[in-house]
């Protein structure tokens, strides 16, 4: 999964000077460390914040919530409610009236796809070789868009490194191994360091087509669990015509770790906003960018998207192989759109699912989420108000003047939370819970409508009990926990490519759109949300790779994904000329979450083919949708 360190500080960068103090003890919570239960609340409060690092248990006076690392757990300030009429004993309260809500904006439509995938069967390519088949709309040349993100082309044409043949060793039931690479790929006679590799062969060797390098996100995390969980990810066809690479990147886990010298996993940076708490986040920020220098020198110069994809075709190399497949997952759908575009001689067929899209670094990843868990609040209430999501509690509107439909039960939502402010129950409860549930469809919203109904009927719903039950809710996934997460190399692959930019002003701004483009949840941001965990990173921004599109790539998205929003998606796709499969669901990642993506992705893997005739590609790329039955 996509996950950045941000931190909290008051609205005056003058108050956050930097300041030298000694790390926080803490240990920092990564996605490694997550159970089962709690790597869907980590997804769930990604969904109430922009950019997170991990998350950390913490106690307020009035209540216990999980809150992370962009996240002011503080409820906005409440007019003092008026006197509230009671009713004459035994005559019945008029119902309510409600104020009109406009209709939701929904996604425009896409077509739906026939149970065959997105194009009429393809005939079986002949092994080894595969007949290229695109789908519905895909671009078969490699021209493409620049990634607007990017300020300038660095210099991408390099001589390819020397690398050693690869030799493996049986582990684990698979195959390991060990690559020498350069540091730095601009003097590759320098210092080296180690790319641990491992290898799922082909089942079938006979009808094997090449590799399939598959990469889980982050920035930092591990691949041996996607190797070790593959039967979840792609078809049994694929595991028979591929041999699945993973390389942990490097800084994390094998492969010559990155660790800041700390003992453990680096402390939590985020605090509350008050100015003592915002003050102290600056400094912790300013001492693990000091620690990390210290330890590590120029190797943080090295810790970028563009090395990272440089690695890859190291290994490649080391292989033996002309070409790569490649499944990339949130952060790894950008690392895997770096290096096509480095390689596009070397990019047989890629697939991004839950793409981040560098036009959207730094401050937009905070709107963009919030929004994002707007638009599901919105598919929530059309869904109850239709009756696609049978049943729906919160439908019932036997106690209104009006039915069933979008803008009533908008309304009355709205009228909830007024109503919880007034008897001094915040409706920041409700939005906390609300935004644990709203990203899962399938499991969440049935959940969701019960506790806003017994809401709406009686005034009392627990919401904090609610959200906290929230992590049992989410469609389970393969795609984390990693099994090694190195948050050093998460914070320094952020700060170095700019995902979390160094531009105090951006995030003030985008905190102060907050309540118009998020009104029902712009609660959960609190009073600021500014980035400083890159503000005194030593290692200068790099210069993004400008993207390109190829013939051969897939990108992937579900609807409601809160924490890579269908938007980015979309941008990306758009910048490489790619169709878009979009699976009509909740959660993070999709292709572990529905046989029809893992279809369609197989026959793209399978049928694509490098040096595939050129021709024109579309403006705009083609959009196409996995039905999922989440309504019943």
């Amino acid at each position: 999964m996509l996950t950045l360190s941000l931190a909290l500080f008051a609205t005056d960068p003058a108050s956050a000077a930097p300041q030298t103090a000694a790390l926080k003890t803490a240990a920092l919570k990564t996605a490694a460390s997550k159970t089962a239960a709690s790597k869907t609340a980590a997804s769930k409060t990604a969904t109430k914040t922009a950019i997170k690092t991990a998350t950390r248990k913490k106690t307020t006076k009035k209540s216990t919530k999980k809150t992370t690392a962009t996240t002011t757990k503080r409820a906005p300030a409440t007019p003092k409610p008026a006197p509230a009429t009671t009713p004459e004993p035994g005559s019945a309260a008029p119902p309510p009236v409600l104020p009109p809500v406009p209709p939701p904006v929904l996604p425009p439509a896409t077509p739906e796809l026939t149970p065959a995938g997105l194009t009429a069967a393809a005939p079986t390519p002949s092994p080894n070789a595969g007949t290229p088949a695109p789908l519905a709309g895909q671009p078969t040349g490699a021209t493409g868009a620049t990634n607007p993100a990017a300020s300038a082309s660095p210099a991408t044409a390099l001589p390819p490194p020397k690398i050693a043949p690869i030799a493996f060793e049986r582990c684990f039931n698979f195959e390991c191994a060990k690559v020498r690479v350069p540091q730095n790929y601009r003097n590759p006679d320098g210092d080296t360091i180690s790319l641990f590799v491992s290898r799922r062969a082909a089942r079938v060797p006979a009808n094997r087509i090449g590799t399939l390098f598959l990469n889980p996100g982050g920035p930092g995390g591990a691949t041996f669990d996607l190797i070790r969980s593959a039967e979840r990810l792609v078809t049994s066809e694929v595991l028979d015509r591929f041999d699945l690479i993973g390389v942990d990147p490097r800084g994390t886990a094998r492969s010559t770790p990155l660790t800041c010298n700390a003992r453990r996993s680096l402390p939590n940076s985020d605090f509350e906003d008050t100015p003592p708490e915002a003050k102290a986040a600056r400094i912790t920020s300013a001492a693990i960018a000091q620690r990390c220098a210290a330890a590590e020198g120029t190797r943080l110069d090295f810790m970028d998207t563009e090395t990272a994809a440089r690695d890859l075709d190291a290994v490649r190399i080391a292989l033996g192989e002309e070409s790569l497949s490649y499944l990339g997952i949130s952060y790894g759908t950008y690392l895997g759109a770096v290096y096509q575009s480095l390689f596009p001689e070397r990019s047989r067929a890629f697939v991004l699912d839950s793409a981040i899209d560098p036009a959207r670094f730094g401050a937009p990843i905070v709107t963009d989420r919030l929004e994002a868990t707007e638009r599901a609040l919105d598919g929530f209430l059309a869904a109850c108000a239709d009756g696609r999501l049978k049943p729906c509690a919160f439908s019932d509107t036997t106690d209104l003047t009006t039915g069933a439909s979008f803008p009533t039960l908008a309304a009355k939502f709205n009228e909830l939370r007024r109503r919880l402010a007034e008897t001094r129950r915040s409706s920041f409860e409700l939005d906390d819970a609300v935004s644990g549930l709203i990203g899962y469809p399938r499991n969440g919203w049935p959940v969701l409508g019960r506790a806003l109904q017994e809401a709406w009927t009686t005034g009392r719903a627990n919401f904090n009990q609610l959200a906290t039950d929230s992590k049992s809710v989410p469609e389970p996934s393969t795609i984390e926990p990693f099994d090694t997460f190195s948050s050093a190399t998460n914070i320094a692959v952020n700060c170095r490519d700019g995902i979390i930019n160094r531009d105090l002003a951006s995030y003030i701004t985008a905190r102060d759109a907050i309540p118009t483009i998020a009104p029902r949840f712009a609660s959960l941001v609190g009073d600021a949300l500014v980035a400083v965990s890159c503000l005194d990173w030593a290692s200068p921004l790099a210069t993004l790779v400008p993207l390109r599109g190829t013939a051969r790539t897939l990108v992937v998205a579900n609807t409601f994904d809160l924490t890579t929003p269908i938007r980015w998606s979309r941008g990306l796709a758009a910048t490489l000329n790619a169709p878009l499969l979009i699976r009509d669901g909740g959660g993070h990642g999709a292709v572990d979450k529905s046989a029809c993506v893992r279809e369609n992705v197989a026959r793209f893997l399978i049928g694509a083919a490098a040096g595939a005739p050129a021709a024109s590609a579309p403006t705009e790329p083609t959009e196409a949708v996995c039905p999922e039955l989440i309504w019943q």
